[in-house]
């Protein structure tokens, strides 16, 4: 049966919000195609059809969301804010408050899960733009005096960028040092 263009759209939002789900709750390793199948009430055929495979839906949602941040950068460096609150209004999206401790398991375990993804493919754009306005919003605090003049602006944005990979690692492999 031939699809419309809308009907295949609707098909591969379908399959890519269920994985997000299904990847949230179970983990991206322990989710399989057929639980994307169920979950998204389609067949094999309709996943393959959209998508070449499990990582590469991962490399959708990572591209998604990470061309989100980078769309939201600019609102934030254009506010008229201390270069100190604008590095926490761009870093404080990573921990989210989620309302149960087994959620924000779910999705720490997750960004674990996606920092993998991300060596495997070998490219993490957003984390790179993250640490470049990062580095020049300490430069920018530096100047307006909101930090001491020997800081390092390149290794505090990247003490940064690892404070929140590393969380994210920490808290997969140990939640119980976060009590």
């Amino acid at each position: 049966m031939r699809r419309t263009k809308e009907e295949a759209q609707r098909t591969r939002e379908k399959i890519f919000k269920s994985a997000l789900r299904l990847f949230i709750d179970k983990g991206y390793d322990s989710t399989s195609i057929n639980d994307i199948t169920g979950k998204a009430g389609v067949t094999k055929g309709a996943v393959y059809w959209h998508f070449k495979d499990k990582e590469s839906i991962l490399s959708e949602i990572i591209d998604y969301y990470d061309n989100q941040a980078i769309s939201n950068l600019p609102i934030v460096l254009k506010e008229k804010a201390s270069p100190l609150l604008k590095i926490k209004f761009i870093t404080y999206p990573h921990f989210p408050e989620l309302k149960s401790k087994r959620k924000l398991k779910k999705y720490f375990r997750l960004k674990a899960e996606i920092s993998d993804h991300w060596r495997r493919r070998g490219s993490q754009p957003y984390a790179k733009l993250f640490i470049k306005e990062v580095t020049a919003l300490f430069v920018d605090a530096k100047k307006a005096g909101e930090v001491v003049k020997y800081l390092d602006p390149d290794a505090e944005a990247l003490t940064i960028s690892f404070l929140v990979t590393g969380t994210y690692i920490r808290y997969d492999i140990d939640d119980t040092i976060f009590n």
